[in-house]
């Protein structure tokens, strides 16, 4: 069974093929530096210019992860502090301290006792806004604020979220970004992966296929069946 060689068409290959690479240019055996000057000076360059984009991208990601995270965590709170507000208004409903005809300021029906879904981030905002709104409303036909959570939490909170979400947009366009220029790279780090293994085939020619292919390893060239 033959073998060939094996070109890696992911970020980690490539930089684990460039820096074998490089590292056996810098650190040469007995038989010296094979790379002729050309290649070497595009090895250097592209090993250079590939682990800083590389790096960025994985900056990139994590801020992005952290970011959602942080995200998620303010939607979940402000579902809660939505679901209190409207379950504190039920309960005072129940208990005759407020007409059934104040759930209407919420756009609630009269007779339903329900939380609106909050199913999805657009629910929950739009809860938190009815709820904005609807206070003024109900004290100005005679109620008074909900005490717990106030009027004051939940317009805090939705500003906070309208801040976390525009880092966690912010995040993920930098990470695109990050990709789209190592996406570039992999052009001519694909070609100088390439003219490293032509060079190291060539200097070791002579040899048998089997020697060949494990002097090869030095310079991160792989062979596979």
């Amino acid at each position: 069974m033959g073998m060939t060689r094996f070109f890696g068409h992911t970020t980690e290959c490539r930089f684990i093929g460039l820096g074998a690479a490089l590292y056996r240019k810098d650190n040469p055996l007995s038989y010296g530096d094979i790379l002729t000057v050309n290649t070497g000076l595009r090895l250097v360059d592209i090993h250079t210019k590939f682990g800083t984009a590389r790096n960025l991208v994985f900056d990139c990601e994590r801020n992005s992860t952290i970011a959602t995270a942080v995200k998620d965590k303010i939607y979940h709170d402000l579902k809660l502090l939505n679901s209190h507000y409207i379950q504190e208004l039920n309960f005072r409903i129940a208990d005759e301290v407020f007409p059934a005809e104040y759930r209407k300021d919420f756009n609630i029906p009269i007779t339903s006792e329900a939380v609106p879904d909050q199913t999805n981030e657009e629910e929950i905002k739009l809860l938190s806004n009815t709820i904005i709104a609807g206070e003024p409303l109900m004290i100005a036909a005679g109620g008074t604020a909900i005490t717990y959570p106030t009027l004051l939490v939940i317009t805090n909170k939705l500003a906070v979220l309208k801040l976390k979400t525009d880092i966690h947009v912010q995040a993920q366009l930098a990470t695109r970004d990050a990709k789209k220029a190592l996406n570039v790279l992999n052009i001519e780090a694909d070609a100088v992966i390439k003219k490293v293994a032509d060079e190291v085939e060539t200097h070791f020619s002579e040899e048998s296929k089997e020697s060949m292919h494990i002097d090869a390893r030095d310079w991160g060239v792989v062979y596979v069946s």
